[in-house]
């Protein structure tokens, strides 16, 4: 019974190092960059009826809104 036990141990041991070099390497600045630019999609202003600015940052960003909206 003590070989399962250390066994079951071991591998937890493993499990948990794998886990932390995955957490560790999905957590990397270059990872992130490459998920965000697939993300991120900048197609070319239009007309639109109406602009809504979300949270972050105010006023900047209602302020930005406006200008857009003007059509500064």
């Amino acid at each position: 019974m003590r070989t399962t036990s250390r066994k079951r141990r071991a591998l937890t041991v493993i499990a948990i190092l794998v886990s932390a070099a995955l957490v560790t390497g999905f957590g990397s600045v270059p990872f992130m960059k490459g998920f965000a630019a697939f993300l991120i999609v900048e197609d070319a202003l239009q007309p639109a009826a109406a602009i809504v600015a979300l949270a972050g940052q105010t006023p900047f960003r209602e302020m930005e809104a406006a200008k857009l909206y003007r059509g500064e």
